[in-house]
This record gives structure tokens, sequence and C-alpha cells, in this order.
């Protein structure tokens, strides 16, 4: 049985693509990846998230809306579809696949590295020993895309120690990225919206942590631990 089959009736692709939406598909796109970053990352004491009040803006464009109830219903089909792909050593970035396929400009020039080469990549610059090594390893991806690159190495490096960082100029990707790594139990991460070419070119940074759990954002370049190590 091929992995896609598992996902007869619902896929990440299927339910985005067959919903009503009110605005263009981006725009969807970019609200569902800011709605969820702020959704994962709660405050136990109040039981919300840290970030309710910009979670409220994103979604009150759709409150009245029956397509609202299909936000949740996309983070659950991602979430399962991410694991089983996952679990069969296959790509399971499927935000970026999604994002190649349908909204990515025509124009962009823009390539995301395919999945096999990542992964090549990743077993060629991560130590072999690294399940005998308990040293913790910085490893960054410039232009990170998706954090297709990323993901692959969380999945060759046996040390769940390792901190990941991304850069990407485009805050979609930024976005994607952050919400991939945390998905890919990322234990210590940091996500950076800037120009990887400048040391000015700092914009914002999600810092992705599992203790205490969630994403959480980075306003002041300072606390950038991604950019402090590059610039700094």
């Amino acid at each position: 049985m091929k992995t896609l089959d598992l996902f007869e009736n619902d896929t990440f692709e299927k339910v985005f693509l067959n919903t009503q939406w009110p605005f263009d598909r981006m725009r969807v796109f970019d609200d569902f990846l800011a709605m969820m970053i702020c959704s994962v990352t709660r405050n136990p004491f109040s039981g919300k998230s840290y970030y309710e009040e910009e979670y409220l803006r994103y979604i009150e464009p759709y409150a009245k809306l029956e397509c609202r109830w299909q936000f949740p219903k996309l983070f659950k089909v991602l979430t399962d579809q991410m694991t089983s792909l996952s679990e069969a050593g296959e790509n399971y970035d499927v935000l970026g696949k999604f994002y190649e396929k349908h909204l990515m400009p025509k124009s962009s020039n823009i390539f995301f590295t395919p999945w096999v080469i990542c992964t090549f990549m990743a077993r060629s610059s991560i130590f072999h020993d690294d399940e005998q090594d308990d040293k913790s390893k910085d490893i960054l991806d410039p232009a990170c895309g998706s954090g297709r690159m990323l993901m692959a190495a969380t999945r060759v490096a046996k040390n769940p120690l390792h901190r990941y960082y991304g850069v990407d100029i485009d805050p979609v990707c930024a976005r994607m990225t952050a919400l991939n790594l945390f998905l890919s139990g990322v234990f210590k991460g940091e996500v950076v919206c800037g120009d990887t070419l400048r040391p000015d070119g700092f914009r914002y940074g999600y810092r992705i942590y599992m203790n205490p759990i969630g994403i959480f954002k980075i306003d002041k370049v300072e606390k950038s631990a991604c950019w402090m190590k590059m610039y700094g």
C-alpha cells in the first residue's frame, strides 16, 4: 500500500482546496499558519494562547463564516499526515509541497530542494556517530524555504539536543518553517524572517521550545540566538 493511500478521504490538500474561502488561497494559507502558531503556544495558567489577541485578529474575518471550522480540521489532517509520512520515511513536508504546487508564484524562481537531496545533505553533514555524541550542535539553513532541509536533519540526527536554526526573507516561508520544526518535535530551535546577507536584515523571529512548549515570537534582534551567532 502506498503511503498516500492512507489519506483517501482527507489530506491537507483536499481539505484546503475543497473549502469555499472568502479570500485568495495565499492569504488563507498564511492566515492558517499564523493562527496555528498562536494556538500551539498556550499559557498554562490562563488556558489561552500567549498571543490570544493576535489569533482573534486573524480569525475575525472568518468568524461568521462556516469555513472557520476548517482551520482546526486542517491542523488535525496536517499533523496526522505528517506523522504517517515521517514514520514511512517519506517527505513529510506537507506544507512545503502544497505551497510549491498551488501557491508559489511561477515567476518567482524559488526552488525547494527535493527531499532525497535534503536527506543526502543531512547525512553528509551530521557526524555518523551522533548517537554516541552527547554534545549538542547548531544546525543552520540560511535560506530555509519551508524548513525541509532542517526537517531532514531532525530525522538523520540521533541527538535530540541539537539546535536548529533557519532564516528566510519570505514571511510565509518563515512561518512554514517554524510550524514544521515544532511539529517535527524539535526541542529547541529558531526561525528568523530576514535577509541573511545583511547584518541589519533581521525583521522578527520565532523561537521553538518543547519546555515550555510553544512557538514564541522574537521582536528584538538582540534576543535572537540565531542572529547573534551569525552577526553578534
